[in-house]
């Protein structure tokens, strides 16, 4: 019994400092003012979560809305090259996200504002008002 309850107590002090080492490391992440959304005149480039992914070429942007997942508030970047950004992620777990996000959500992008100096709101419309500008000018050069 002693060695079963040596087991589990090991076990879970590992994961525990695991988890709390992926908190601890992605807190810091957001709280030193590191640059994590660039919007350029070529697309968004994202590295705000986890599953960032990198640059979204505003022609393969087909709608950004905001969504509501439980209390939580994300913009939802819909693309019509789904699949090639999903498996564009080189690494499993993000590549399993990814797709749980499509499934899920609809859109292997979500992006959160919680860790931004903008909310949601303000992103919604500088996101939306530079797509608008961004997508005119790239159907204008075809």
């Amino acid at each position: 019994m002693e060695a079963r309850f040596r087991i589990f107590i090991i076990t879970n002090s590992i994961l525990a400092i695991l988890l709390f080492g992926y908190v601890f490391f992605t807190s810091l992440k957001n709280m030193i003012n590191i640059v994590v959304l660039i919007i350029t005149d070529k697309g968004i480039y994202d590295t705000s979560a986890y599953v960032g992914y990198g640059l979204i070429n505003w022609e393969n942007i087909e709608n950004i809305r905001l969504r509501r997942v439980m209390y939580k508030k994300f913009i939802r970047v819909d693309v019509n090259n789904t699949e090639f950004v999903i498996n564009s992620q080189t690494n499993l777990l993000k590549r399993i996200i990814a797709r749980s996000n499509f499934e899920n959500h609809g859109s292997p992008i979500q992006i959160n504002a919680n860790g931004l100096s903008i909310n949601h709101k303000e992103l919604l419309e500088i996101l939306r008002r530079e797509w608008d500008i961004n997508k005119t000018n790239h159907n204008s050069m075809l």
